[in-house]
């Protein structure tokens, strides 16, 4: 019988508030975990390296620790194109996460977005908090 891997996208907010956080650990548990598949765009990863270099989390942030998040998103996720044009976010900029869930057949779109948790399930995805997600991975 194959293996069932759970495809999940975490948020740039997920990327960003670990990068400043003290959980980095709990993060990394997650990305190397056998049992699940993290998926990225290009927008995430360029939107990730435009708010982390914000003056509000410059005094937060070495960027060392941007270097080695930039090269975690690398080497934990898999970078996949969305074509899917989706306008069912209360926010329009969330849009392009919807569309990789939808052309990704993700299980869990993970954010800490109330404009995003507020949908809940997006077709077959689950839109849930980072701590939700832990408590499915029994972790």
């Amino acid at each position: 019988m194959a293996e069932t891997r759970l495809k999940v996208i975490l948020d740039t907010n997920i990327w960003i508030s670990f990068t400043i956080g003290k959980q980095m650990e709990k993060l990394k548990g997650v990305l190397y975990n056998p049992e699940v598949d993290i998926f990225i765009c290009d927008e995430i990863v360029i939107e990730y390296n435009n708010v982390i270099k914000r003056p509000k989390f410059r005094k937060y942030v070495k960027q060392s620790r941007v270097s080695e998040v930039n090269e975690i998103i690398l080497l934990a996720a898999t970078n996949k194109s969305y074509h899917s044009k989706i306008k069912a976010a209360r926010d329009k900029k969330d849009n392009y996460l919807l569309a990789l869930a939808k052309d990704t057949v993700a299980d869990y779109l993970i954010t800490g977005d109330q404009d995003l948790l507020v949908l809940e399930k997006f077709g077959n995805t689950q839109v849930i908090t980072f701590s939700q997600f832990l408590k499915i991975l029994n972790v």
